[in-house]
C-alpha cells in the first residue's frame, strides 16, 4: 500500500493502490499538480461515472420530491436523460457495483456475501475501457469498493478508503484529490475513465457544521441516532415489536439527518461537474450519474438498508449525458445498473463482451420519444446477507413480487406481491388476493435466481472490525 499525504485530506485519508506495472512517479506528478490544463479536447469521450452511495430516487427535487435536495444537479439535468424507474441489481454496496462493473447480476458474479472479492474471472468495465486506450481512476469512499475486495481491476489508478478510522472520508475533501488528478498534464489530450463514489448519504449522514443548516434553514434534530439503541433493537435484534417507539419526531429526524446529507452530497457533486466545465472536459464527455442502493427511513419499520428489497433500497436515481448532449429528456422504462456497462462501450464503439445481462441504453438516449416500449423487460433483484435478508425480487409491468426466504423480522419463506402503480409504497401484499399472478412470477423468479441455493465458494477478505462497527455492519 501506498500512501500520499498531500495536505489535501482530514481523517480518513485515502490510500492509493497500484494495481499495474509501477507508475508511482507518473501518478504523483498528477496529485501535485496545480492548474496543468488544456484547452484541447480528446479525441474519443472521457467517461464520468458518479455512483453517490445510498441514495434513493424519491428524495431528489427530480423525481418529485417536495424538498430541494438537489439543485446542485439542476443544470446537468437540463440537458442529460433522467431514467425514473431505474434498479440497483441488489439493496446493498458489494454485490451492486459488483454488477455495474461486470454488467451481470449479483448470482453470476457471486459477490453475494459480506467481504466477498470480486473475481478476476471476470472482464471489469475499467479493464475493457483500458485496454481501449482510456486512462482510468476510482476515487473510492466505500472500505468495501477497494482494492482488497478486487475492484481495483483495471484502473490505472486507485484511491480508496484505508478503513482504519471510524468514519467514511467527506466527499469534499474526496473532491480535492479528484481536482488534482483532473489537474494532469494529459486529461485534455488523452481519453479518461474516472469513477467516483463519495459517501456522505450513508449514515451517520455526515454533513460538515458550516453546510448543516443549508437545506431545513437550520441543523436537523438529532434525536434520532444512527446505529442507536432504538435502530439496534429493531434491524440488529428483530424486535419489531420496538417500532411502536420510533416516534413521528424520531423518524422525521432521521429524514431530516439524510436529506441534509443528500443536500451537501449533492452541491459537491455539482462542484465536481462545474470542475469539468472550467477544464474544458464536459461537454465531450459522457457522465452517468446514479446510486448504488437506497436508504430505508422506517418506511416499512427499519433503517439503513440491505435487509429488504423495497423499492427504497432498490430504486436509484440515474441520469446519463451524451457527449454533447443539449436538452434533457425522460426515459420511464424500467432500466437495472447492470445497463450501464453495455450502454458505456457502445457510446464508445467498443465490442461488448459476451453474456452481459445488461443491454444498452444507448436508444433510449438517442430517440426523440421517451415512450417504454409495449414489451416492458423484467427487473430482477437479489440480496443474501444472512443476518439481514436472503430474498430475491421480480418487477413485471406494474407488479413486483419479493421472495423472502429469511429476513431480520423472522419471517420465513413468504411471498410479497405488490401493484407498484396503485401501491408505490409497497403497503398491500396481493399474494392471497392473485395467486396465479404470484405463482407466475414465482416461477419465474425460481428460473433467473433461486434464493435458496448457496453462493459458490467465493474468496472473502477481513475488514477493520471498528469500521465496520461504525457503519452498522458488524455487531
Amino acid at each position: 500500500m501506498i500512501r500520499y499525504d498531500l495536505g489535501l485530506l482530514m481523517e480518513p485519508s485515502f490510500s492509493l493502490r497500484r494495481p499495474r506495472p509501477p507508475r508511482s512517479t507518473l501518478l504523483l506528478a498528477c496529485l501535485l499538480a496545480v492548474g496543468c490544463t488544456t484547452d484541447t479536447k480528446p479525441q474519443e469521450p472521457n467517461v464520468i461515472l458518479i455512483v453517490v452511495d445510498t441514495l434513493r430516487a424519491d428524495h431528489l427535487t427530480q423525481y418529485g420530491y417536495k424538498r430541494e435536495t438537489s439543485p446542485g444537479l439542476a443544470e446537468f439535468a437540463s440537458h442529460s436523460t433522467i431514467f425514473t424507474r431505474a434498479y440497483s441489481t441488489s439493496s446493498w454496496t458489494q454485490p451492486s457495483v459488483a454488477s455495474l462493473f461486470t454488467g451481470l447480476m449479483p448470482s453470476s458474479h457471486q459477490v453475494v456475501v459480506q467481504g466477498a472479492v470480486l473475481s478476476s474471472q471476470f472482464e471489469t468495465l475499467a479493464e475493457r475501457v483500458s485496454q481501449a486506450g482510456w486512462t482510468s481512476a476510482a476515487f473510492s469512499g466505500n472500505l468495501f469498493i477497494s482494492g482488497k475486495s478486487g475492484y481495483h481491476q483495471g484502473f490505472d489508478y486507485f484511491v480508496g478508503h484505508d478503513g482504519h478510522v471510524l468514519a467514511y472520508p467527506d466527499v469534499a475533501d474526496m473532491l480535492t484529490v479528484v481536482d488534482s488528478w483532473l489537474a494532469g498534464p494529459d486529461r485534455g489530450s488523452t481519453p479518461w475513465f474516472l469513477y467516483f463514489q463519495p459517501m456522505n448519504c450513508h449514515g451517520p449522514y455526515n454533513v460538515p457544521e458550516e453546510h448543516q443548516a443549508e437545506l431545513l434553514g437550520r441543523k436537523p434534530d438529532r434525536e434520532f441516532r444512527y446505529q442507536g439503541d432504538l435502530m439496534q433493537s429493531i434491524v440488529r435484534r428483530g424486535d419489531v415489536a420496538a417500532r411502536s417507539e420510533a416516534t413521528p419526531k424520531f423518524v422525521q429526524s432521521l429524514t431530516d439527518q439524510y436529506d441534509t446529507a443528500v443536500r451537501y452530497s449533492l452541491d459537491t457533486v455539482g462542484e465536481l461537474l462545474e470542475m469539468l466545465r472550467s477544464r474544458n472536459l464536459y461537454e465531450n464527455s459522457l457522465i452517468i450519474v446514479t446510486s448504488d442502493h437506497g436508504e430505508e427511513l422506517f418506511d416499512h419499520g427499519g433503517f439503513s438498508h440491505a435487509y429488504s428489497l423495497y423499492e427504497e433500497v432498490v430504486r436509484v436515481p440515474l441520469w446519463i449525458k451524451l457527449p454533447g448532449q443539449t436538452r434533457a429528456a425522460t426515459v420511464d422504462y424500467p432500466v437495472s445498473l447492470i445497463d450501464i456497462y453495455p450502454t458505456i462501450l457502445e457510446t464508445l464503439d467498443l465490442d461488448l463482451p459476451e453474456g452481459l445481462h445488461g443491454t444498452s441504453l444507448l436508444p433510449f438516449l438517442e430517440s426523440d420519444t421517451s415512450r417504454p416500449p409495449s414489451n416492458l423487460r423484467p427487473i430482477l433483484l437479489e440480496t443474501r446477507w444472512e443476518e439481514r435478508a436472503i430474498a430475491a425480487a421480480l418487477r413485471i409491468g406494474p407488479f413486483k413480487l419479493i421472495d423472502i426466504r429469511s429476513n431480520y423480522e423472522g419471517q420465513r419463506d413468504i411471498q410479497l406481491l405488490f401493484n407498484l402503480e396503485q401501491d408505490p409504497a409497497e403497503l398491500e401484499n396481493l399474494a392471497a388476493l392473485h395467486p396465479e399472478i404470484a405463482e407466475s412470477m414465482a416461477s419465474e423468479l425460481s428460473q433467473a435466481i433461486d434464493p435458496a441455493t448457496s453462493p459458490e465458494a467465493v474468496e472473502k477478505v477481513e475488514f477493520d472490525v471498528e469500521a465496520l462497527r461504525a457503519l452498522g455492519y458488524v455487531d
